[in-house]
């Protein structure tokens, strides 16, 4: 065992490796993390729950704009087969990134006033044209970021990651000190992340200039068209599929604005943004360096893409429960202490998601098989159940009249399951040990609902 360990210790040395990879992302995401936590509990004690859940809402529209804006060819940047396909679909996702935004310019102009009514802020009516940028902004970085995993450029994003997430807090606070704390100084601080963000990738490129006028010229109207189709699966399965998790994941956020306050958005905003932090950390980390690697794997054959998929969920198997029962049991007590005391209600929601979280956090990484292996129609499936079971789950606290804690209780039961048939379906489609994952993933429910319904309800 310990010759394995040392094994792996010294993969982190050899350039380009797998595990030195992972090293390189986690690393950075750490730095982000550890910097968003001790910047955190300033921000809460400068912007109200109300505030920052209007900041949630208007964030929401922001992030459901940037993913149907490229129709998600960004995402097969990665899989590309030669370079001239790879430069027609990083220009045919930027047309349809400067297409969504023309669109966006449009749609703010002519339902201007619903929009700020929704959101429920009072700004002066031209401010509300942030959203066209933030989504102009958002897509371009998701392509630049997306090209640079496929160069490998692991350090460059995880650089370019941590100075989005430190200037964008310093300058939230900062306006909060000059100015009145607002929800301007929250989208103000998101849009800084942005531009940071974007000038840090295309800064790990040498002789920028020289490779656009390359890549300009070698594009090709009729090759752009032939690389849409051979690319098509991504339009429309993996769009449907992650506008179906988005929606998933928003339907909370949306509900609780109507059927509750934007403080109750507030509260659930930060207890699951934390929460993401660290999906970040690790599964999004693993994943962004796994789904080349699973290329390579499918390459030599499908056995050994089964084989490094069921190891890689036997790790973070054993770290979810770790890191999410922790979460579970103590969240509503250490919350107040760090957050300040109007954040109390924060820590109890967050222990109630740590039921989701700990089964999101093992599909994230595992799903990427789906993109490998052409089947984006089983994880559109998968997404859809999911949000069904959602609805369902919202049908239920509107005809029961639940409180909060009942009704986010709900909403994670139904995404966990979702989660569930996500992660089952990889080994299925692998016909790789589905036995074992079920029964695994099982006495994992039932765990987190014991730990969930004696500590948090």
């Amino acid at each position: 065992m310990l010759k394995k360990v040392l094994f792996q210790i010294n993969k982190v040395k050899e350039e380009g490796s797998f595990i030195r990879n992972v090293t390189i992302v986690s690393t950075w995401n750490v730095l982000g993390i550890l910097t968003q936590f001790i910047l955190s509990p300033i921000i809460t004690r400068l912007y109200t729950p109300d505030q920052y859940g209007s900041f949630a809402l208007f964030s929401t529209i922001i992030v459901n704009a940037v993913l149907l804006s490229s129709l998600r060819y960004s995402e097969a940047i990665v899989i590309t087969e030669t370079p001239e396909q790879r430069n027609n679909t990083v220009f045919l996702s930027f047309v349809l990134v400067s297409g969504t935004t023309i669109l966006s310019v449009l749609g703010t102009f002519l339902f201007q006033h619903q929009l700020q009514e929704f959101i429920g802020v009072v700004w002066p009516s031209y401010f509300i044209y942030v959203i066209p940028l933030a989504i102009f902004l958002g897509g371009t970085l998701e392509i630049l970021l997306t090209i640079n995993v496929w160069r490998r450029k692991f350090f460059s994003n995880g650089l370019a990651g941590f100075l989005t997430n430190i200037l964008s807090r310093f300058f939230t606070i900062s306006y909060a000190f000059f100015f009145q704390a607002n929800a301007g100084g929250l989208v103000g601080g998101d849009l800084v992340g942005k531009v940071v963000g974007i000038t840090g990738v295309l800064a790990s490129f040498s002789n920028l200039k020289s490779k656009i006028y390359t890549f300009c010229r070698g594009l090709n109207i009729n090759a752009i068209k032939l690389t849409a189709s051979r690319y098509i699966q991504f339009p429309l399965y993996t769009l449907p599929t992650n506008l179906f998790i988005l929606l998933s994941a928003s339907l909370p956020i949306y509900f609780f604005q109507f059927q509750y306050t934007s403080v109750v958005v507030g509260y659930y905003a930060l207890s699951s943004s934390l929460l993401e932090m660290i999906n970040r950390l690790i599964p999004y980390s693993v994943a962004s360096v796994f789904l080349p690697k699973a290329v390579e794997l499918e390459k030599v054959s499908s056995k050994h893409l089964a084989e490094t998929a069921y190891k890689l969920y036997g790790v973070i198997f054993v770290l979810s429960i770790v890191v999410f029962s922790g979460f579970s049991l103590f969240s509503k007590f250490i919350f107040p202490l760090i957050f300040g005391a109007s954040w109390e209600t924060a820590g109890i929601y967050m222990g109630i998601l740590s039921l989701y979280y700990s089964f999101h956090f093992i599909a994230i990484s595992l799903s990427e098989v789906y993109k490998v292996l052409g089947k984006q129609r089983f994880l559109l499936v998968s997404t859809v159940i999911s949000v069904l079971l959602k609805s369902f789950a919202i049908f239920l606290a509107v005809y029961f009249d639940a409180n909060v804690l009942e009704a986010i209780f709900w909403f994670c039961l139904a995404n966990a399951i979702g989660s569930i048939i996500q992660i089952v379906g990889v080994f299925v489609i692998l016909r790789f040990k589905v036995w074992q994952v079920c029964l695994s993933l099982l006495a994992m429910m039932m765990m987190f609902i014991l730990l969930t319904t004696l500590v948090n309800l």
